[in-house]
């Protein structure tokens, strides 16, 4: 999101591009404020609503863009895995589901995964491979350390690439090469051009509440109502930040995730500097149940996780 002046009507023009989760979002509060902002949102493809849309097309849509594998049938319905031996590669939240599924028809799933530790309470026919892919056979794949795995079908659950090569580079938005965006303020200001906002770079959180936050937080950094820090300050900011990450064994590639209790300090900061209201306390415990239910039993359908339906009676 970019903010440009309107002289005439003395109101801040703000341009949103993607008209996803987040800029729907973010649309939704510049449309509550007509006399302070005038804006446009930019879509590349033909409907609003991102990962939402669901398609049984694969591979590409008509822009050219890789479908989510949220978004296809062929990651819903795991059928045609049946009798197969597949291996599912990444260790996240699509990885981990993925296998499970799958391991339902499959007859046997290699979940192949950088982390640290394996999962627990596993499905029995899902082996565990702490490694990584050092290359794609003809029959299947070899490990690093030369294990070959023969395989007849590999699913990718990889997650993202941030790419802003969109950007002019005199935007002083940086992607190095450990996949961490420099140049960037408490995960979304542009520290460079403050008027510059990119969401969505904040990983492992819930997203709408997160996004309503740092709407909130830019829209009044927009107005002058909330003055940012110098560049030197932001930087020395995000410095502070990354201590505290690698104190917490964290690696640099996983600096914008929010793990462990850091989502909920997040939120805190955010709602600190905006002045606005911080998670009520039964959304923080909700985020922390949940958290721990998914952890102990991703399996079981009578499990916590997957059996109990949540339904929030007040804010308070």
């Amino acid at each position: 999101m970019h903010k440009m002046s309107d002289k005439k009507c003395q109101r801040t023009r703000v341009c949103v591009i993607g008209a996803g989760a987040a800029g729907l979002c973010a649309a939704r509060h510049l449309s509550q404020y007509e006399s302070l902002f005038v804006f446009d949102v930019y879509e590349k493809t033909c409907k609003v609503g991102g990962v939402w849309n669901y398609t049984d097309s694969v591979g590409f849509d008509d822009n050219g863009l890789p479908i989510h594998t949220s978004m296809y049938k062929h990651m819903r319905v795991a059928d045609e895995f049946k009798d197969q031996t597949v291996l599912v590669l990444g260790g996240g939240p699509s990885g981990i589901d993925i296998s499970i599924e799958v391991s339902q028809v499959a007859k046997q799933v290699v979940f192949c995964h950088r982390n640290s530790k394996p999962f627990v309470n596993l499905p029995q026919n899902i082996k565990q491979e702490l490694n990584e892919i050092q290359s794609i056979t003809e029959t299947g794949v070899e490990l690093k350390g030369g294990t070959h795995l023969e395989m007849d079908s590999i699913v990718l659950a990889t997650g993202y690439h941030f790419d802003f090569s969109f950007l002019d580079k005199s935007c002083a938005i940086n992607v190095n090469s450990n996949g961490r965006v420099e140049g960037i303020y408490l995960h979304l200001i542009n520290q460079t051009y403050p008027s510059m906002a990119i969401w969505a770079i904040a990983m492992k959180v819930i997203p709408f509440p997160l996004y309503h936050q740092q709407v909130l937080l830019f829209m009044k950094s927009l107005t002058g109502e909330l003055v940012l820090p110098s560049i030197e300050e932001m930087e020395r900011d995000t410095q502070q930040d990354m201590s505290l990450r690698k104190s917490m064994g964290l690696s640099e590639r996983h600096f914008h995730k929010m793990v462990a209790n850091l989502f909920i300090d997040y939120s805190d900061k955010l709602a600190t500097i905006a002045n606005i209201k911080p998670f009520t306390p039964v959304f923080r415990q909700l985020h922390k149940d949940l958290e721990v239910f998914r952890n102990q039993d991703l399996v079981r359908p009578d499990g916590p996780y997957k059996r109990l339906i949540h339904r929030v009676t007040t804010l308070l």
